[in-house]
């Protein structure tokens, strides 16, 4: 049982009222408390370095193509009717 939920037990059965900071503080000071053993975390997976920076502008001018290419496939473009031009279209202001 964990400090935290001691402490509420303790509280429920009316043996001690005390905050779960001060029931950690006895319990360590008797060597009272048990940690878990975590796994260590993965380390993290990072890209290459680039052999120059050369290289690191040409693979920022293709990432920059490729989320362009992203956004313009989600515009859809309609094509504007050639008959229908202003000089044509009813006025409401007078000439």
């Amino acid at each position: 049982m964990g400090y935290k939920r001691l402490t509420w037990a303790m509280v429920d059965e009316d043996v001690a009222y005390l905050r779960p900071w001060q029931v950690y503080d006895i319990l360590g000071k008797h060597d009272l408390l048990c940690h878990t053993a975590r796994p260590a975390p993965k380390p993290l997976k990072r890209p290459p370095e680039p052999d120059s920076g050369l290289d690191y502008l040409a693979l920022l001018r293709v990432e920059r193509e490729r989320l362009l290419q992203e956004q313009l496939d989600t515009i859809h473009f309609i094509q504007l009717d050639t008959d229908h031009s202003k000089e044509n279209s009813p006025d409401d202001r007078a000439e």
